[in-house]
């Protein structure tokens, strides 16, 4: 006999750790973009970011390289972030594996 939490997760296709799993995902792609929108700032060559980044030992004319680099950072992170849908192979051969069982009877 099958147990009941295994027919349960087959009537519900999303579970709560791929729930869990999936909003720590955003979370965390968020925080990470926005760090990373000082890209724009120095792509706009502000005069404050200009000068923060030269007292850390860069120098001027590599900053907007830095910013296009945030910038398409950003870019490629968002667009693998729509693709992104948690791994459910482990689930689906559990689903298998219980049909089976219950198909032997």
């Amino acid at each position: 006999m099958v147990p009941v939490s295994y027919r349960a997760l087959a009537a519900d296709p999303v579970d709560d750790a791929t729930k869990a799993r999936t909003i720590a995902y955003w979370v965390t792609t968020g925080l990470v973009v926005f760090c990373m929108t000082g890209g724009i700032f120095e792509l706009l060559g502000l005069e404050t970011t200009n000068e923060g980044i030269m007292r850390l030992g860069y120098p001027s004319y590599i900053i907007p390289a830095l910013g296009l680099g945030k910038v398409l950072a950003i870019l490629a992170i968002l667009c693998l972030a729509r693709r992104h849908e948690p791994p459910r192979a482990a689930k689906e051969a559990t689903l298998a594996r219980v049909e089976e069982l219950e198909a032997r009877g």
